[in-house]
């Protein structure tokens, strides 16, 4: 029986991801704000390959789709980088939100955009 994880004696590749985050609590407020960018070893993070064909028509929409130089730059940075807030009401519960525009374009569907991109959570403190 062959290993899936070696193939003719060669192991697959270890994956490579350089993040960076930044995270500050405010002084008299329960809130923690944090920004990580991910994938920054990736200028370009894309999916665009799989929704347009040559003529720039998205295939998903059926739309022609312009291209802005501003625009792509803006959209790319963005993609790298996901938005958090964590509040602490007291100190033993946490609630946090986050904005992840990569995961939102990546999963969104046309018809129903709902809260994609929009990861949340809560926490309670045992011990």
């Amino acid at each position: 029986m062959q290993n899936p994880y070696n193939y003719r004696g060669k192991g697959e590749p270890l994956l490579f991801e350089i993040p960076f985050s930044v995270s500050q609590k405010l002084k008299h407020a329960p809130f923690r704000f944090s920004i990580l960018a991910r994938h920054l070893e990736t200028p370009k993070l894309t999916c665009e390959q799989r929704e347009k064909n040559n003529s720039g028509k998205n295939l998903i929409s059926g739309n022609v789709q312009e291209s802005n130089i501003f625009e792509d730059i803006a959209e790319n940075i963005v993609k790298h980088m996901i938005f958090g807030v964590e509040i602490t009401p007291i100190d033993n519960f946490f609630i946090c939100f986050g904005y992840n525009y990569r995961r939102k374009k990546e999963l969104q569907i046309s018809t129903k955009i709902l809260t994609v991109g929009f990861p949340w959570g809560f926490g309670i403190k045992i011990f």
